[in-house]
């Protein structure tokens, strides 16, 4: 494994047998490693993380595919954290929101019941999981339904 210096004193992981390919000036922006390139005269970003993962398929991603770090570091670009993925299957890796204030992902207090209440989304839709007196029994309803309806894809936080 090897760290590849990016701009801002960042920096992203590699495989050794990647190095080849990463020759260029990275950039970080955005939580990624990108570089850029003048494309019939337009500038296009090419996102590390999209190299490596074409690279290991041997092909370009299709039109619907996704690549997906398992363990959400989006600077983590070693073959076996990268994986295709559908856009729906991707979303289901997400990490917490912005707004999160609980630290759990589905979790918040319910002000008017005074207590914890978890949801997930799934198919677009919101399912209400249920209220709770702690925080961890939420989070716990949280990853249990996660676990069941994403599979592999489930979040896994901090684990």
């Amino acid at each position: 494994m090897k760290r590849i210096l990016l701009t801002q004193g960042k920096y992203a992981l590699v495989a050794d047998e990647q190095l080849a390919e990463m020759e260029y000036k990275w950039y970080f922006n955005n939580g990624y490693a990108l570089r850029s390139v003048k494309i019939n005269g337009k500038w296009r970003n090419i996102y590390m993380h999209r190299v490596v993962l074409e690279h290991k398929l041997g092909r370009k991603l299709r039109p619907g595919e996704q690549c997906d770090h398992l363990n959400g570091i989006k600077t983590d670009n070693r073959l076996e954290n990268l994986r295709v993925a559908t856009n729906a299957q991707n979303s289901m890796n997400r990490g917490l929101n912005k707004n999160n204030t609980s630290g759990e992902k589905g979790v918040y207090w319910h002000k008017r019941a005074q207590k914890w209440m978890a949801y997930i989304m799934y198919q677009g839709r919101r399912i209400h999981l249920g209220l709770f007196m702690t925080k961890e029994a939420a989070a716990l309803a949280y990853s249990q339904t996660a676990k069941q309806l994403f599979g592999e894809f489930a979040y896994k936080g901090g684990e």
